[in-house]
């Protein structure tokens, strides 16, 4: 059947953009005046972060219907 073409596969459901921490707290907290302490990056730590989701696109047709941002202002 058709979805025994999926069983088992493992997809990423996302965006498809990419955002920094800083991006995603201001999406959460909001805009405000406070100053970050920034420290060295650790080894291998990402400054980004982006889920490929092409896979999901070419086997299910799906796409997201919201940005991050704007999933995030609607659960406020």
């Amino acid at each position: 059947s058709e979805n025994e073409e999926i069983l088992g596969e493992v997809f990423n459901v996302a965006s498809g953009e990419d955002h920094s921490v800083l991006d995603v707290i201001d999406m959460v907290a909001g805009k405000t005046k406070k100053k970050y302490n920034f420290m060295p990056p650790r080894a291998g730590e990402s400054s980004k972060s982006l889920a490929n989701i092409n896979k999901i696109k070419k086997m299910l047709g799906w796409k997201p219907s919201k940005s991050l941002k704007d999933y995030i202002n609607s659960k406020k």
